[in-house]
């Protein structure tokens, strides 16, 4: 996803949550990755680095089969984030009790039926809340609150977690 994709998202998934459901996401962690590549001082290392990330591409498709992919496709990152970074745009969008999450840490056991270790591996987990009443502090508490309440999602939680080590869309 782009940054303004993310935004985006992460606005819709905030007005689709009922008043204090839970959203868990899983995505490449920038600070772990670059931690990794400064440490290697193997030639290989920012082959390693763009590979990890998923933000290189080894090859070209050259398929008809790939002309899809390549222009509606997003199994790609076009951004990446830390921790920091992910509290922010979170904290912007209106969600509450936002923490490093780690597979299976949920109170919830809905998540243990959509959480795969393979994602979490090296990965950044969060895991926030939206605020059980409007926050008048936030600055999207506004627009949040016009929105409908959860007519799209009868379930408290919106698990959403990004596909980046098996390629799909995150």
């Amino acid at each position: 996803m782009t940054l303004d994709e993310f935004r985006v998202a992460i606005r819709n998934v905030f007005s689709y949550l009922r008043p204090g459901g839970t959203f868990r996401l899983v995505l490449p962690d920038l600070e772990q990755l670059i931690g990794l590549y400064t440490g290697d001082p193997t030639p290989a290392a920012c082959s390693r680095f763009m590979q990890e990330s998923w933000l290189g591409e080894m090859t070209t498709p050259r398929s008809l089969r790939s002309i899809p992919t390549a222009v509606f496709g997003r199994a790609r990152h076009l951004w990446m984030w830390d921790y920091k970074g992910m509290e922010q745009e979170l904290s912007d969008a209106g969600f509450t009790d936002i923490r490093r999450a780690q597979m299976g840490d949920s109170p919830d056991p809905r998540f243990q039926d959509v959480e795969s270790d393979y994602r979490w591996k090296d990965c950044l987990g969060v895991d926030c809340k939206r605020p059980k009443q409007p926050s008048t502090s936030s600055k999207n508490s506004q627009s949040a609150s016009s929105h409908s309440q959860s007519t799209h999602s009868p379930d408290e939680t919106a698990p959403l977690q990004s596909a980046a080590r098996d390629g799909a869309a995150p």
